[in-house]
């Protein structure tokens, strides 16, 4: 309310907001569905009314007006905020409507700064599901991207070793599994559409590498066929680069133990190395944002409690490092 300060030793009138402004402020604050309410009207539910909850908020802009700034203030627009600005000699209401403001209408640097801040919790959430192991398993991110899987890993794999029995397996596990492989290659055969691919033959992965791919940096991969003759594969981003003319030798249907080009064995470590840089494509989409089907980006950029995450691992490290001294 109302009330005396002291500035420079003389007393003055405490700088009040109009009764029209509190009205219409509160007015508006108390039809948002997600208003915050102190303990003692929060636990009543439903039941409060709208009427309670603007007068509770007349009371506190009345008597607190920091305490006001601090829980409501995200929710004023500038206008509004504006009002406050009687209040800019209080130090406590000052700093809280140059913290609002800010946020408003930021400065280079503070946007640069909050960039700064929301990518490292966004690499902080994503260490947390690195550790978690789900996430950015092979299978999981399969499902999430089954075009980029098949162009990298996929095209290399034997799809009917996943409807297969897994040891100990119960038959209504393998039925889920079945259930989602062929829901999985449905969505693969849809991406394939889009991208321009449907028309293709699937075992001519040599002429999509062709069109589609990208060279990697890393060096030719060499393997050596069932004849032993010897030929250069270069790897491309979703495949292998015949440079042999005559590749096909050795595989024609006079020779039944022969590979199909798409289907051709590559090494555990080419393999690995395939898998590794897809990993890195997913992890990267997901610090871009793209991932917001499957995680809630507004929750983690805001969550204050991230920005501890490296601290504790830089404690574990030099804990486990005191440890392993011992």
């Amino acid at each position: 309310g109302g009330g005396v300060v002291w500035v420079m030793g003389k007393e003055m009138e405490k700088p009040k907001l109009q009764h029209e402004t509190v009205d219409d402020i509160s007015q508006r604050l108390s039809l948002l569905p997600d208003l915050y309410l102190p303990h003692a009207l929060r636990s009543r539910g439903d039941s409060v009314t709208q009427s309670e909850k603007k007068s509770h908020l007349v009371d506190l802009l009345g008597r607190d007006a920091a305490l006001f700034l601090e829980r409501y203030g995200s929710d004023l627009s500038s206008s509004e905020l504006q009002e406050f600005n009687i209040f800019k000699e209080d130090y406590e209401i000052g700093w809280h409507l140059k913290q609002l403001k800010s946020m408003m209408n930021p400065t280079v640097e503070e946007k640069r700064a909050q960039a700064a801040v929301v990518k490292n919790r966004r690499l902080a959430f994503m260490s947390i599901l690195m550790q978690g192991g789900q996430y950015f398993s092979e299978d999981a991110m399969r499902m999430r991207a089954p075009l980029l899987h098949h162009q990298y890993i996929g095209k290399f794999q034997d799809p009917s070793s996943r409807t297969f029995f897994l040891p100990g397996e119960r038959l209504s596990d393998l039925l889920i599994r079945q259930v989602e492989e062929a829901d999985f290659q449905d969505r693969l055969k849809e991406e394939r559409e889009k991208a321009g691919l449907a028309g293709e033959d699937e075992e001519s992965e040599e002429e999509e590498s062709t069109e589609e791919g990208n060279v990697f940096e890393n060096e030719a991969a060499t393997q050596h066929l069932e004849t032993g003759k010897q030929t250069t594969i270069h790897q491309y981003e979703d495949g292998l680069e015949w440079d042999s003319e005559d590749h096909n030798e050795g595989m024609n249907a006079e020779d039944p133990g022969a590979l199909e080009p798409s289907r051709l064995a590559i090494s555990e470590e080419v393999m690995q190395a395939k898998l590794e840089d897809f990993t890195q494509i997913m992890q990267q989409k997901f610090l871009s944002g793209e991932d917001t089907e499957h995680v809630d980006y507004s929750k983690i950029d805001h969550d204050a409690a991230l920005d501890d995450h490296w601290l504790k691992e830089i404690s574990q490290d030099a804990e486990d490092k005191y440890f392993d001294e011992d």
